[in-house]
């Protein structure tokens, strides 16, 4: 269907299952296109080209045209030079993803839970000292 919308030949676009393991995917990928989800911030944080394609003549929902992480496409005949244009050079995109990851990302190290725990001990002791103090 999206092959025939946007007039490409269909071995440019892949269509896969929802149960797919979109890391993977957004691994292997040359471009991730998406319209707004989750799977376009993961692009992000694996330093992939993202596409946000939004053919609705609505606002994007997430904002990473905006913040200069992907590139907007809003009519279908900017969709293949887009596409083509990121194969060529994402430099651009690539320049400010290091930024955005930092102040939307925080840090992508596998050690985000660690991070939770020690952040719900230290309220709990700041918590408990603050009962005792008020119990004096």
């Amino acid at each position: 269907m999206i092959t025939s919308y946007l007039n490409l030949p269909r071995e440019v676009v892949m269509v896969v299952s929802m149960t797919a393991d979109t890391l993977k995917l957004i691994h292997a990928c040359d471009v991730m296109m998406a319209k707004f989800s989750t799977t376009a911030i993961e692009a992000v944080a694996m330093d992939s080209a993202l596409i946000l394609l939004n053919l609705s003549n609505e606002a994007d929902i997430i904002d990473c045209v905006e913040q200069g992480v992907a590139r907007g496409v809003y009519q279908a005949d900017n969709l293949v030079p887009t596409i083509k244009d990121l194969r060529e050079d994402g430099s651009d995109l690539a320049q400010h993803r290091e930024e955005y990851i930092r102040q939307y990302l925080v840090k992508i190290d596998g050690q985000s839970s660690k991070r939770v725990a020690q952040l719900i001990k230290e309220t709990l002791s700041e918590t408990t000292c603050h009962s005792e103090s008020l119990n004096r």
